[in-house]
């Protein structure tokens, strides 16, 4: 998504925020779709933290360390 914000495709980037909502963020709780990467980014982190005490599970952090830079 954020090389698809870089090369204005705003309309697509809405439409993925949708679909990353219907697809992750809503079964993990979150309640409306974000309106941008940064707020997609912060509402999973959340959810995820809520989960992980629920479920008594850590999702491990590898990946995120190395793809969040690039979100900045």
């Amino acid at each position: 998504l954020a090389a698809k914000r870089a090369a204005g495709k705003h309309d697509l980037v809405a439409s993925q925020l949708a679909t990353l909502h219907g697809h992750l963020l809503a079964p993990l709780g979150v309640e409306r779709a974000p309106a941008s990467i940064g707020e997609a980014v912060a509402a999973y982190r959340a959810a995820r933290g809520e989960a992980e005490e629920r479920f008594r599970v850590r999702v491990p952090r590898e990946l995120e360390a190395e793809v969040a830079p690039a979100l900045a």
